[in-house]
């Protein structure tokens, strides 16, 4: 996929997952929200990091955890992330089609997108 694609992919992803996730916050909260929007948290990964973290599923499958060290986060928001944007690029019909080359350590996905040249450096986790 050259960079022209990811970055069209990826645009055209942000209203349907923000329209997502205002649809699960309705159904959570019951009703519309009764407070202003505030500043919170910000997201631990963002649309292009789920998008990229699902894309790495779906092609070499990689583990949760390979993909939790990568980006500095835990399994959980990994789940969360794929949970999330699967279903947007169905929505798209962007298939995904998987290789018979499967990444299952940080290393060996840090080899192959060297050798891809793309540099990888795994975020950190901040401290608790």
């Amino acid at each position: 996929m050259t960079s022209a694609d990811w970055d069209q992919l990826t645009t055209a992803l942000v209203i349907p997952y923000h329209v997502q996730r205002e649809a699960e916050l309705h159904a959570r909260r019951g009703g519309p929200p009764i407070r202003k929007p505030g500043g919170g948290h910000p997201a631990a990964l963002t649309i292009a990091e789920k998008t990229l973290v699902t894309v790495l599923r779906l092609r070499f499958r990689v583990p949760q955890h390979v993909l939790a060290d990568l980006f500095g986060v835990v399994t959980g928001t990994i789940a969360t992330a794929e949970r999330q944007i699967r279903p947007l690029l169905d929505q798209r019909e962007h298939s995904i089609a998987p290789t018979r080359i499967r990444l299952m350590t940080l290393s060996d996905l840090i080899a192959f997108a060297a050798a891809e040249g793309v540099i990888l450096i795994p975020k950190i986790k901040p401290a608790c």
